[in-house]
């Protein structure tokens, strides 16, 4: 069985922001692709925005063979270069393909599966009003949005309560 030969998947690196351009492109010449999405939570002004984003960012999978499509792929408006050692091409494993489509929803979006916080967790702030504050996690609240911690300003431990999508882990 020749390598070259065959319909393999294979990760694709994209110029910044072109993942969604690049995929358009590679269907055009009927490629299967694999361009998972996630959702994302944004404040602005106030007001909490849902957007779609990469899953993974700069890059994409498509099944082709490489003796047929390579140099086509590799010429595509927005594509940097498929993922290679040395001259060959790196074949991405079926497997791997499957476990990141079973990953993705009815919306198309890959669900995030972050960790839940530990009592006396070391966390951080990452948004909001009391951005950049670190402090200790105590609990969550019933509700599962929110979350009370321990933060220590000026010298003075005082107990929050904030939006737990504000808050990452500090290792």
């Amino acid at each position: 069985m020749d390598f070259a030969e065959d319909a393999n998947w294979y990760a694709i690196h994209t110029k910044p922001g072109q993942e969604d351009f690049v995929a358009n492109q590679l269907m055009r010449i009927n490629l299967e692709i694999l361009n998972p999405k996630q959702k994302r939570e944004r404040v602005v002004w106030g007001i909490t925005k849902t957007s779609t984003a990469p899953f993974f960012p700069g890059y994409l999978f498509a099944k082709f063979n490489p003796a047929r499509f390579l140099h086509t792929i590799q010429y595509t408006r927005g594509v940097r270069y498929v993922l290679h050692f040395g001259t060959t091409p790196v074949r991405v494993d079926e497997e791997i393909i499957q476990n990141i489509r079973n990953r993705i929803g009815t919306d198309g979006c890959i669900a995030s599966q972050s960790k839940p916080y530990v009592s006396g967790e070391h966390v951080s702030v990452n948004d909001g009003p009391l951005r950049g504050l670190r402090g200790i996690f105590k609990g969550e609240m019933r509700d599962g949005k929110r979350v009370l911690l321990l933060l220590e300003v000026l010298g003075v431990s005082a107990q929050v309560m904030m939006d737990k999508r504000y808050l990452r882990s500090v290792s």
